[in-house]
């Protein structure tokens, strides 16, 4: 009996390609986003974004006026306390 061989062009159609569109159309929000955050914002309507001129006048806005920093800390302490909570019953049943 002969065993059915994938060729490779039949591999990249019904694997690769299926995947790398999967891919794009997952993370490609995320790009976009990171890549508007980047833009000036005088430029952002009227030229769309670019890496040209990337800033981070955004970010450093953030965290100087907003308080970003304190809640991104709070968040971080009470995500580490719930894997502290949720890891010791776990490590015990384990």
């Amino acid at each position: 009996m002969a065993r059915h061989r994938v060729t490779t062009a039949r591999r990249i159609l019904s694997a690769d390609l299926p995947m790398l569109a999967i891919l794009c159309f997952t993370l490609g929000p995320y790009l976009w986003m990171a890549l508007t955050s980047l833009s000036p914002q005088e430029t952002l309507f009227t030229e769309g974004p670019s890496l040209l001129n990337a800033t981070f006048e955004i970010y450093t806005r953030l965290f100087r006026t907003v308080g970003f920093g304190d809640n991104l800390l709070d968040s971080f302490i009470v995500a580490g306390g719930t894997l502290v909570v949720g890891l010791s019953p776990s490590g015990t049943a384990a």
